[in-house]
């Protein structure tokens, strides 16, 4: 058989019998050698259709960025080549009213997104317009905070969830520009698809979402998506006889629990089809399908989560300052009709050996199973100069459709230094530090640091910090998480709660206060407080080595979780030193909301508690 090349539009019968009979335009470019016989391809109808097109989403930036993130993500769109992209907002930190800031911010972004290499496209988050100071930026940078475009016969609308500043949890569409969607809308009555682009997920917010649910109706006889972010979440939604998708991050903070939870850095790629989007979630890592995670998912893992499966019983409290062997226990609380599956694989230390006799397991319907695993020191090592060995467990219920869909759990074991909280005489709360004779815990730092110390009398327990710092930034126009602040945490639970608590929905069973140092008029600044944290009297002052901070939080908060004879309280303290050039956080005890907790650290017993 002697090869040979025909141009592709002289091998129509051919390309028809590739096709069941249905005869169909031939491509004009491809030359091909089409050998006698059997061919090596399936066939040769191009997928190039003329209105074909792929184009990015990209998800929240912010809310706790991650540095490095998005930048790499901006890189990796570059070698998928879209035609565009376009965001669902988040893209600056915000939160200020400093116009230098602001703009500090946004040139920093704009240097990210200028190294793509087609057109990106910006929707505002509450991020971006966090106030009227923000709004006015925004408009003289960008101009229109909504607006639209036709790509194709696709109809793109930028909305603005923030039209109204209301901030998070509050999205909204005002009146103005709800009547511009009905207008444009109408102009672009026959177009072949819609897609909307906001920062919020209006339609799942508590508050009312002013206007959304009319904006759904003008939606509903067109063949629509809508794209949002806003809670570091992806989820897909059917609504409306659509697809509705809640996209996760491209760099805001997340615990990164992976695809299982809908916790992982993406983005989405698009491709419009004659039938409509087709959509390729592309973990910064790897690819997922656009059902990586939906709402029966979502009910599903909160009914696991809500249960409590997985967690320490017996933190490794050590009296001394080293440790040598002892045994960390686990508990999986199967309270499902079904059997619980479990697989616990225990990472690599150069400080401890580990070992779990039976590491894979089922625990079986409506029953409680205690895991032990035993750590053993290498070397003889300072406890507190110990790193975590990093524990991970896969939980999967026996049930129906879902005996494969493990849900991934990490847990950080450590022994851990049983701190005592002794009693003293009372302290006036004036930020002078005068009655305190140490403060005896530093928070890890390369420079002076800052120091701490707790204790109690009858009425109160007392926390001083001095917090060593050559330079205080707490102007008045910006908001306290973004100037040098000192904040803690304080968990009154009982010893079994306390130990698991991870500051979830905002450590909602703890107190959570941050304040900066009063300014030259003599204010200080706090974030938002709740009716817990507005009973607490405190002072946070200026002095020659920086600031200082005092507080007394009244014993009756941590007797009504514990009771007249309550035995412990888990504290964590953070300082963030803000520079001209630089931030930076420092925290004592690894975050308990992030990936980094140590169950049961920072625990405070009370003197007469840790000497039994």
């Amino acid at each position: 058989m002697k090869p040979y090349s025909f141009v592709f539009t002289v091998l129509f019968p051919f390309i028809a019998s590739f096709t069941q009979g249905q005869q169909r335009a031939l491509h004009p470019n491809l030359l091909i050698e089409q050998p006698d016989g059997n061919k090596p391809w399936t066939h040769l109808i191009i997928n190039d259709k003329p209105g074909q097109f792929q184009f990015v989403v990209v998800t929240d930036r912010t809310g706790g960025h991650r540095p490095g993130v998005f930048e790499n993500g901006v890189e990796k769109v570059n070698l998928l080549q879209p035609e565009f992209v376009i965001s669902v907002g988040d893209l600056i930190e915000g939160y200020t009213t400093d116009t230098l800031e602001i703009n500090r911010q946004w040139d920093e972004f704009s240097g990210f997104v200028e190294k793509l290499e087609m057109p990106f496209f910006y929707v505002p988050g509450n991020h971006d317009l966090t106030n009227p100071v923000m709004e006015g930026i925004w408009k003289k940078r960008f101009g229109p905070t909504y607006y639209s475009f036709v790509y194709k016969d696709v109809l793109f609308m930028a909305l603005n969830s923030e039209d109204q500043t209301r901030g998070a949890g509050k999205g909204s569409i005002s009146p103005p520009q709800l009547e511009w969607i009905k207008k444009n809308l109408d102009t672009h009555r026959n177009v072949k698809w819609t897609f909307l682009f906001m920062h919020q997920p209006l339609w799942a917010q508590e508050a009312d979402p002013v206007n959304w649910f009319d904006v759904e109706k003008l939606l509903a006889n067109r063949k629509h998506t809508v794209f949002v972010g806003h809670r570091h979440h992806y989820e897909r939604f059917e609504r409306n006889n659509s697809q509705y998708y809640m996209l996760a991050t491209t760099g805001g903070s997340s615990p990164l629990r992976g695809p299982q939870l809908g916790e992982f850095d993406h983005f989405v790629w698009v491709t419009m089809t004659d039938r409509g989007p087709i959509l390729a979630n592309l973990h910064l890592d790897g690819v997922f399908d656009h059902d990586v995670f939906n709402e029966e998912l979502t009910a599903f893992t909160r009914k696991l989560w809500a249960s409590d499966i997985m967690r320490i019983e017996n933190p490794l409290y050590v009296d001394g300052l080293e440790f040598r062997q002892d045994s960390v226990r686990f508990r999986i609380s199967n309270d499902f009709d079904v059997p619980v599956k479990v697989k616990m694989s225990p990472g690599f230390s150069w400080d401890f050996k580990t070992d779990i006799a039976n590491p894979e397991f089922t625990v079986p319907p409506n029953s409680v199973k205690f895991v032990s695993m035993e750590l053993t020191s290498r070397k003889q090592k300072e406890i507190e100069l110990m790193k975590p060995v990093k524990v991970k467990a896969e939980v999967a219920v026996q049930q129906e459709g879902k005996s494969n869909f493990f849900i991934p759990f990490e847990f950080n074991v450590a022994p851990l230094r049983k701190y005592e909280l002794k009693k003293t005489a009372s302290i006036k709360v004036d930020g002078a530090l005068n009655e305190w004779a140490t403060l005896p815990y530093a928070l890890p730092t390369q420079d002076e640091g800052s120091r701490f110390g707790l204790t109690y009398d009858n009425r109160f327990v007392y926390l001083g910090i001095q917090v060593y710092d050559s330079e205080l930034i707490n102007g008045v126009a910006t908001a306290t998480s973004n100037k040098d602040y000192v904040g803690f945490v304080l968990d009154a639970q009982p010893i079994a709660k306390s130990i698991s608590e991870k500051g979830d929905n905002g450590f909602k069973n703890s107190l959570y206060f941050i304040a900066s140092p009063e300014d030259d008029s003599g204010k200080s600044s706090v974030s938002e407080l709740g009716d817990s944290e507005n009973q607490l009297e405190w002072k946070c002052v200026k002095n020659k080595n920086g600031y200082a901070f005092e507080v007394a939080i009244p014993i009756e908060y941590v007797q009504k979780q514990q009771g007249e004879n309550w035995q412990n309280v888990r504290v964590n303290v953070v300082v963030q030193d803000d520079d001209a050039n630089s931030s930076t956080r420092i925290i004592w005890q690894p975050n308990w909301s992030s990936r980094d907790n140590v169950a049961g650290s920072g625990m405070f017993y009370r003197e007469a508690i840790s000497k039994r």
